[in-house]
């Protein structure tokens, strides 16, 4: 992330300092450590970034090389139930970073409409070597509560199941708190069975259920093609322009006039968040039916991923329950590191909130090593840390008067916080043309239909 700064700011700094200090920082070796570090776009990970783009074209070789150099983590799952494995278990990290990561060096994907795919690659192996690390670490063991069912599933069958959703098993739901996250509950050690935070569907049959999971792909992904039709009908040169246009979300809403503006600001800011989500839900909810289908226990998946966030009524509620919580785990273990240096008036919840939002735009950004042209990333992370310091200033509102933000006006305040401060990273990812790779999603042709129907032709 590139720094900004102004010769007021540097003035004001320098003059409060020592004559020492000043001429230690305007030495040589100084300003080329800070030309480093502030070098666009990525500073001190420029080599990486470039290392990156110089992968071959993804092909029939790379998901086969994933899925080996996914191995060992699954081979660390299966140990990690068991006392004693540490030694193992570390041996086993090593190796998967060994292959994992030139793996994800050696793939990327090249076509100019799918660069935010790459995007995608890296989150993941940002979680697979979080992983790795993390279970290197962990004494253990590790108790998955499917074995504290009275009786306890037996046999091989049962072994693997545990290896396979313990490694898949992203937002540890039902695990209690791990290591250093003690923000799920009671401590995975002190479980007498399954600890559910996060939230759950109604328990059904199991063709009952397997139907709705079905039916959340189905409607997700109907709503998705729908959105994606008029984008692709209204903004065919600017929010869709292959490989992006700057500036392209005031080039789309300038066409427009009075309240028709402000609708097409809304589309154009919550537009990404949006098709993400719905796809986000619609493949969760097919592999979950196909996992109930086959090995997972029926109401092991009633557990959606994304939680109807229109629905939220304070930022808090949004970002902690409605939101995807995939990456809440290691962004709280990330953040209680940093905590364990810092004085201990520090150590509160106001300081640990903010670090997690922290971690969550240092996570967005490092997602984008693999992309070119990169998006803004100044503008991604001040709307993560603008969302930490709406959440705190809701925390405040409570302390003050007692009541927590909610209801029909928490709801306006929620919504209208986050479309003006939404700006900021959907700039930073229309403008690099993150719309483009939804539009090669197959289409459903209702979209096309409604778009058709007012009067409009499906582009």
């Amino acid at each position: 992330m590139q720094l900004v700064s102004t010769p007021a700011v540097t003035d004001f700094l320098t003059s409060r300092l020592p004559p020492g200090v000043n001429n230690f920082l305007a030495s040589p070796a100084v300003r080329d450590l800070q030309a480093w570090l502030t070098q666009p776009p990525f500073g001190p990970l420029n080599a990486i970034h470039e290392a990156r783009l110089r992968g071959r074209e993804w092909n029939n070789w790379a998901l086969p090389a994933y899925t080996i150099a996914s191995l060992p983590l699954l081979l660390q799952g299966y140990l990690i139930v068991k006392p004693g494995t540490r030694p193992q278990r570390a041996a086993l990290g090593v190796l998967g970073l060994a292959l994992y990561i030139p793996c994800w060096l050696e793939f990327r994907i090249n076509e100019p409409g799918l660069n935010m795919a790459n995007a995608g690659l890296t989150l993941y192996a940002f979680f697979v070597v979080a992983k790795y690390i993390e279970w290197s670490c962990l004494t253990g063991p590790l108790i998955d509560p499917r074995f504290l069912r009275n009786p306890p599933p037996k046999g091989a069958r049962a072994r693997f199941l545990s290896a396979l959703d313990l490694t898949t098993n992203f937002r540890n739901v039902g695990l209690g708190s791990i290591g250093l996250d003690q923000s799920l509950g009671p401590r995975n050690s002190k479980l007498k069975g399954y600890h559910y935070v996060h939230p759950r569907w109604v328990p059904r049959g199991p063709l009952a259920t397997v139907m709705r999971h079905l039916w959340a792909v189905v409607w997700r992904y109907a709503f998705a093609d729908v959105i994606l039709s008029f984008m692709r009908t209204l903004g065919e040169d600017t929010l869709c322009a292959p490989g992006g246009r700057p500036d392209c979300i005031n080039a789309f809403i300038s066409q427009w006039e009075g309240p028709q503006r402000i609708a097409a600001l809304i589309f154009a800011t919550g537009l990404m968040a949006t098709v993400t989500a719905l796809y986000m839900g619609a493949g969760h909810h097919a592999i979950a039916a196909i996992a109930i289908s086959t090995l997972w226990e029926t109401d092991a998946w009633d557990f959606p991923i994304i939680n109807s966030p229109i629905l939220s009524t304070s930022i808090n509620e949004m970002w902690s329950k409605r939101w995807q919580q995939v990456i809440r785990h290691y962004m709280a273990v990330q953040s209680m590191i940093v905590m364990s240096f810092l004085p201990r008036f520090m150590r509160g919840r106001v300081t640990y909130m903010l670090l997690v939002f922290h971690f969550s735009g240092i996570l967005h950004i490092i997602g984008h090593l693999g992309m070119e042209p990169v998006p803004n990333m100044v503008g991604i992370y001040v709307f993560f840390m603008a969302s930490g310091f709406g959440c705190i200033a809701e925390r405040a509102f409570r302390s003050l008067t007692g009541r927590r933000v909610g209801g029909i006006f928490g709801w306006i305040w929620t919504w209208t916080f986050l479309i003006a401060t939404g700006r900021f990273i959907s700039d930073s990812w229309m403008d690099v043309g993150f719309p483009v790779l939804y539009t090669k999603a197959p289409r459903l042709g209702l979209g096309d239909a409604l778009v058709t129907a007012i009067g409009l032709t499906p582009k």
